[in-house]
Parts: C-alpha cells; structure tokens; sequence
C-alpha cells in the first residue's frame, strides 16, 4: 500500500509537496502503521525527516485513520553512540505519551538505555562564548539565519514582553551525562544541540521554543525537536536529571540550574517565520498540535499519583515584521 499517496490524499491539497522519507520503511495494513528504521536512522539528526518517527507517525495518526502505529527499527553496533541513546529515550516518552496508539515490536531493545542503574543523570550548562553583537537587519525576516533571528528575537523584546518573561535566553544545551559531565561519561549527544529559545515567567512557567528560519521545504522533524527538548525540560523539573555540584555552586540567578527546576509548567512552541511550516502541521479536526496536547493530558492523569501535576501545552506562532520591530502572533 502506497502511504506517501495515503499521507497526500489525506491532506487534501496535492500542491503541497508532501514526501515520506525514502530511508524509511512504511507500511499500512487494517490500520495499523508499521515503521522500520534502519541503523543509520536511529542515530541520525532528529531534524532531518529520516531521524524524526515522533513527527511521522504524529502525521498519520492526525490525518489518517490509524488505530496503531508499530515501530521497529536495527540497532546500531554500538548501543552506547549517544545519538542512539537519545533515540531510545525518545521511544521511551512516545510510548509513556501513546500507550493505546504506540507499540514497539522488541522491547528488550530499550534495555541498552544507559540511563539506567540509579547513577546520577546530569545536564551540562551553557558557555560563556555565545556571539551577542546586535542584529540590525529585521525588513529581509525571511532571509535572516537561525542564529541572526535568535540574537534578534532577544535584542527586540517583543517576545517576552508577549508571555511576561522575566528571562529569555538562547541555546540552552541538552547534553546527558552520568555522575559528571566529561565526554567518557556522555549519555546524550551534546555540541550543537540545544534549546533555541527558552524564559520564565514569575508564575513558574517555562517557555520553550523551538525556532526554524524561513524554508521552501520546511521539515517535519521540528516535531520530534521541540518533543524532545520538551520532555528534557520536564525530567528536569521532576529531579530526574539534575545538574553537576560544581554547576550549581558558579550558577547565577538567571542560570537555567536555578531557573528550571523550579518551574512548574511548560510551554512549547514551534516558532516560524509568517507560520510558514510543514503543511502537515496544518489545523485540521485532530491536529498534531491537539494529539500532543491531549496526549500530554492523559499522561498527568495517568501519573499525578506518582509526581506533581506540571502541565504541558505546545502551540504555533509566527514572526511578523511590522514598523520595523518583531511582531508574534499564534498561528490558525
């Protein structure tokens, strides 16, 4: 069965070009969605569409009739390469999120987690080296790069005086690791993966967005991105990853060590440019932005026994350009 035609008929509008990832295996039978991943894609960049099954099989739970999606996927030779460590605690959180509509066909492939064995899990705090020279350039907004509109979204304010931000910041890193951040205790990969934009207001909400630059094509994979960032920050907020004593002890008052773990709730947004995303990401009658919302919904009622009620919400808002300032408006 064709499910790229599936996916595209689905959708409704054969002018968007709406393509599944060719190094991905798709298969639909009696409405059951199966999705193998070969190595190479469990260890890829969650961004690119071949890393990225949260926002695909999202995509066809929204606007196919899915009852189950089933994923399954090779393992690479390594199950300690920190992007495949990452992959398995994605799979973790999409199962704990989708437990009537999730499967996996070996669950004994998740016990290569390294996150087991009660050791100490620990996040690496951002450097001091990030450029903060100003961005003078707001009338060409499609044309400006990731980093250009991150230094700008902080420099014109609109944006946290939008929510009520007390902080707003950029690139918080995402790096995992055992009792002491050190390469040879690495869990999660780190380098340039972070948080592109997060803040806090004095209601202990945390906000989280993840931004994209205007593109043709835009990518799927910035579901996956803000899910995963999304669940970092809230194993943060439950003590479950916490940060280096050394860390805390240098930490300021504006440093995420003190920010985060005393949030309470969490906002996520995908941030674009004129709301200009993967079509598939449209407003329909079970939209991925509502699959994630009541999903994170049904998890709190299923687990406030068992830990503090932190609600969680995801949204859409769109850069705008007007009299020469940023302007943010939620998406339709």
């Amino acid at each position: 069965m064709n499910c790229e035609k599936i996916l595209r008929d689905a959708y409704n509008e054969n002018k968007k070009n709406i393509k599944l990832p060719s190094k991905i295996k798709f298969s639909l039978k009696n409405k059951v969605l199966e999705i193998f991943m070969p190595q190479e894609t469990t260890v890829a960049n969650m961004q690119t569409d071949h890393g990225a099954f949260e926002s695909w099989a999202l995509a066809f739970m929204s606007w196919v009739d899915v009852a189950m999606v089933r994923l399954y996927w090779d393992p690479p030779k390594d199950p300690k390469e920190p992007n495949y460590q990452r992959f398995i605690y994605r799979v973790e959180n999409f199962l704990n999120l989708f437990p009537k509509s999730f499967e996996i066909k070996d669950a004994t492939l998740l016990k290569a987690s390294e996150r087991r064995g009660g050791r100490d899990l620990i996040m690496n705090v951002p450097s001091g080296n990030r450029d903060t020279s100003t961005i003078k350039n707001t009338a060409k907004l499609l044309s400006m790069s990731e980093d250009e509109l991150e230094r700008k979204i902080i420099e014109d304010g609109s944006l946290a005086n939008k929510f009520g931000l007390n902080l707003l910041d950029r690139q918080l890193p995402v790096g995992l690791f055992h009792t002491c951040v050190n390469s040879n205790h690495r869990i999660f990969t780190g380098g340039k993966s972070a948080i592109d934009l997060w803040g806090a207001n004095d209601d202990g909400k945390l906000y989280l967005f993840e931004l994209k630059k205007y593109m043709k094509s835009p990518k799927l994979g910035i579901i996956s991105e803000l899910l995963f960032y999304t669940m970092v920050a809230k194993d943060i907020q439950d003590g479950t990853f916490t940060f280096q004593d050394k860390d805390i002890e240098e930490a300021g008052p504006s440093s995420p060590v003190n920010i985060i773990p005393e949030t309470k709730s969490i906002a996520a947004y995908f941030l674009t440019p004129e709301c200009h995303n993967h079509p598939l990401l449209d407003q329909n009658d079970r939209s991925i932005i509502d699959l994630l919302n009541d999903a994170m919904k049904d998890d709190f009622k299923r687990r406030k026994m068992k830990s503090p009620h932190r609600p969680i919400h995801f949204g859409k808002i769109g850069i705008h350009v007007k009299d020469q300032s940023f302007e943010f408006l939620v998406c339709e």
